[in-house]
């Protein structure tokens, strides 16, 4: 059984529970998101963090005249800004290969958020669009009050991405992780398409959204039994209460529900690439809930009239909370428990509890705010080894690594058609020791390549590389040399280049890195000469930490990131003065360094999140 985890707030809506595919629980508390973020290799298995979401610019929520009795919504008007929902987009919408989260407050706007360097530091974490703007771009032609109404979000839903749109071969693709949708309905009983742009992906020089699809829906009226004038108000009301999706047919068509007082919709959408994007609905069934198992089931998924019907995975530890409250608050029996929300996470379950008293006034202050998040697995049996999946080591595939990154450096077509830089031919030549320097049993295969590579990016510098050509050339036709040996070859090898290098009057770039601390006293003598692909010293033995993709020293600190889950160091491509990050404006030409970075977005070593 895993271990529960307290948090000092107070949950505001059903919807309070998201999971991330990467395990960041995102828990809707009042004006603020409230995370539990994955404590790789640690004992602790999470890391809190708070983010304020009740603060918008005048350019994120402009002054509004005051809105008319029809069209008044008491959420958009109301003074404190308290979040009702939020949902996790599918990998890849933002940097590195992690999720955006979709939080809508009850102002009834829709924000997306991201850390594009560490979640854990709050800091980080900044609102990069609001996506109300996007909706009215399919409404044109629409009257005032309807223009308004249509511009309120009362749910949304993110659709799995599909394998059929992604692009993972071509470098520097658009949809390179797919096509990020998002269903949204509005007050207006409308509901819209919307594609989002990140400028991580090149789509878009900015975040952006796009409406591609309207309509409105069917939604049935639900009869008033005793009307006054506040039910009269909402009757005439009528919004979605809730969206999601399916998973994506072989067909191409994704399954889409939406439901509104007991009653479920479903459509099936069927997706045209474009451009522009395309989409059409077709209406598949429609079913009423039961009143007597709290949920209906159909051919696709399971729609709960509640986020927290199927109780039974924490009826056990909900009545063990429940004791213990009574106890410690002296309540005895009398205590209720309210349910907030489920969610799901490979084969993990979370649900939020709160507890209360029932026989007495409940007085608290927000400094006694507090909810339980429980945790299942599966298990029943209690025991003090159960743990997180985070929380052991990750699994290292250092050859198959070291394999991926040789293959992408030693592509002779694909150096062709990019625009090589010094600080590729560093990489180039440094890989070829990396690659005498570990376990590659495809060295020899890869030996005419490698000095390939090496003449094509020598020719933009002038550097002569036939003192190398007789020890590659000697590799490939001898027998397999130990380690040792090659590491002996790799120690001569780079004393000759240094010396070359020392002895040469040439201004270029120098093929080998000097010791930044030593250069000030001994001058370009203080070379780095290369003897492993984790770690580098200069002769008076200052160490540096080697980049796990490029396999350049990391010679300044505040350039490096580094992975979460193992550990490894890399360099920062946003940092580094010497990668052009203007070669990945639409139109021009790479280099090798942005290539790796962008194909290798995450660690290659055991598929981590970089932080820095």
């Amino acid at each position: 059984m895993l271990p529960k985890e307290h948090i000092p707030v107070n949950v505001s809506t059903e919807k309070c529970l998201s999971w991330s595919p990467d395990g960041e629980l995102a828990i809707a508390a009042g004006e603020e998101v409230y995370l539990l973020l994955p404590r790789h290799n640690d004992r602790e298995p999470w890391t809190h963090v708070r983010i304020p979401a009740n603060a918008f610019t005048n350019q994120e929520w402009p002054w509004q005249k005051q809105a008319s009795f029809k069209d008044m919504a008491i959420g958009e008007e109301q003074a404190k800004v308290t979040v009702t929902a939020v949902s996790w987009s599918p990998s890849g919408l933002a940097k590195h290969r992690r999720s955006v989260l979709g939080v809508l407050t009850s102002n009834l706007l829709l924000s997306l958020w991201t850390s594009e360097s560490d979640p854990a530091n709050p800091e980080s974490w900044e609102r990069v669009l609001i996506v109300n703007d996007a909706l009215l771009s399919r409404r044109l032609g629409t009257s005032q009050a309807d223009s308004r109404l249509s511009l309120r979000v009362r749910s949304m839903a993110w659709a799995p991405t599909c394998e059929q749109h992604t692009d993972r071969e071509t470098p520097f693709s658009e949809r390179k992780w797919g096509i990020f949708i998002m269903a949204i309905t509005d007050d207006n009983k409308g509901i819209h398409f919307v594609t989002i742009l990140s400028p991580v992906l090149g789509s878009s020089t900015f975040w952006d959204a796009q409406s591609f699809f309207y309509k409105k829906l069917p939604v049935e009226e639900k009869p008033v039994q005793r009307p006054s004038l506040l039910g009269l108000a909402m009757h005439e009301k009528h919004f979605v209460e809730g969206t999601l999706f399916a998973d994506w047919t072989a067909a191409g068509d994704i399954p889409f529900i939406y439901y509104s007082h007991r009653v479920q919709y479903q459509e099936l959408m069927s997706l045209s690439l474009g451009p522009p994007l395309e989409a059409s609905l077709r209406m598949i069934d429609i079913l009423k809930y039961s009143s007597e198992n709290g949920f209906a089931e159909t051919s696709y998924v399971k729609v709960p009239v509640s986020p927290f019907h199927i109780v039974s995975p924490f009826t056990a530890q909900i009545r063990k909370q429940k004791e213990n409250y009574g106890i410690e608050s002296n309540q005895g029996e009398h205590v209720v428990v309210k349910t907030w929300g489920v969610a799901y996470h490979k084969g993990l379950k979370a649900a939020c509890i709160t507890l209360h008293p029932s026989k007495l006034f409940e007085h608290t202050a927000p400094a006694e705010d507090s909810a339980i998040v429980l945790f299942d697995n599966g298990t029943d049996i209690e025991s003090a080894e159960d743990k997180f999946p985070w929380q052991s080591p990750p699994e290292v595939d250092e050859t198959g690594a070291h394999q991926r990154i040789f293959d992408t450096i030693f592509n002779v077509p694909q150096l062709r058609s990019l625009a090589l830089s010094n600080l590729d031919l560093k990489i180039v030549y440094g890989a070829m020791y990396a690659t005498m320097l570990t376990t590659d049993d495809q060295r020899a295969r890869r030996l005419p390549a490698i000095m390939e590579a090496l003449n094509l990016v020598g020719l933009g510098t002038g550097v002569d590389f036939s003192p190398e050509e007789p020890t590659m050339i000697g590799l490939q036709v001898a027998a397999p040399t130990p380690e040792p040996a090659l590491a002996e070859m790799v120690k001569r090898m780079t004393e000759r280049r240094a010396r070359a290098i020392l002895d040469s009057d040439s201004s270029d770039t120098p093929l080998l890195d000097s010791c930044p601390i030593c250069s000030e006293i001994h001058g370009p003598k203080a070379i780095i000469y290369f003897e492993s692909v984790a770690e580098a010293y200069c002769p008076q033995k200052h160490p540096f930490a080697r980049c796990a993709l490029t396999f350049l020293p990391i010679l300044e600190p505040g350039l490096s990131k580094q992975c979460a889950d193992c550990g490894r160091e890399y360099l920062n491509e946003t940092l580094h003065p010497e990668i052009q990050q203007e070669s990945l404006v639409p139109g021009s030409t790479p280099s090798l360094a942005n290539l790796l970075f962008d194909k290798f977005d995450t660690c290659p070593y055991c598929g981590g999140k970089y932080c820095y």
